[in-house]
Parts: structure tokens; C-alpha cells; sequence
């Protein structure tokens, strides 16, 4: 009997550490493996609520024709893997969609740059993702 007890206390024990952890961690991302590196990017959710942001109260997406024409004008786009130049004028996202859209590890940042919205690694300025056309 006080084997068992022993034993469920345990288990108990280990299934409660369990449940705190995941309450812990719950709407973020974790990354346990140090040998192994994931990039952030905008999920379909992300991408579902930028584009309602920019549709709704007048804000209107840009159409396709329109963004070519304004990457002939600004001298070319950017891609992922470029870095952001020197120079780009970057505008913050609005607060309330920001605050609706998946959180950031610090190194991070996501930038209205021209008509697009830019993830981008804040150290490197490399751009990691890119929703296209989306700002007027």
C-alpha cells in the first residue's frame, strides 16, 4: 500500500508539472532545441487578419497592378533573404492589429515598408516574410 502511494504521488506529481508548464507557455513560441532554428512568419491566421485590418473602414488593399506599378517606380522590392536597406522609410503597424497577430521573439519586428508588410530580423534587417500589396 505505501509502495502505491508512493508511486501515484509521483505520477501526480509529474502530470500537475505538466499542466503548469503548458499554462506557462500557452500562445507562444518555445524552442527547446538549441541544434535546431525556426524562423518566424506570418501565419494564415496572421495573414487572414492583416488582410481583414487593411480591407475594412475604407483601407483598401492594394490591387496587383497597382503594386507593380509602384515597384517600378521605387526602384525595385524587397524579397525574403534581402537585406532592408539603409534608409527605408519603416511605419509601425497599428497597435490594434499588432496586438491581434501571433507574438514575436524580441529579435523580430514586423514594418510597413512601402505597400507591403515586412517581418523582419531586427539585428540583421533580413527579411524573413512578406505580405504583399497590403498598405496604401
Amino acid at each position: 500500500m505505501r509502495k502505491f502511494l508512493l508511486v501515484s504521488g509521483l505520477v501526480s506529481c509529474c502530470m500537475l508539472s505538466g499542466c503548469i508548464a503548458q499554462a506557462l507557455t500557452s500562445g507562444r513560441v518555445e524552442f527547446s532545441d538549441d541544434s535546431a532554428a525556426a524562423t518566424p512568419h506570418f501565419s494564415a491566421r496572421d495573414r487572414q487578419l492583416i488582410r481583414d485590418y487593411y480591407s475594412a473602414g475604407g483601407r483598401s488593399r492594394v490591387s496587383d497592378a497597382e503594386e507593380r506599378s509602384r515597384r517600378g517606380q521605387s526602384g525595385g522590392e524587397l524579397e525574403r533573404g534581402e537585406k532592408i536597406r539603409a534608409g527605408a522609410a519603416e511605419r509601425s503597424l497599428p497597435s490594434e492589429l499588432e496586438s491581434q497577430l501571433t507574438p514575436l521573439p524580441e529579435l523580430y519586428r514586423r514594418a510597413v515598408i512601402g505597400s507591403n508588410l515586412v517581418l523582419f530580423n531586427r539585428r540583421t534587417r533580413i527579411v524573413v516574410d512578406i505580405v504583399r500589396g497590403i498598405a496604401e
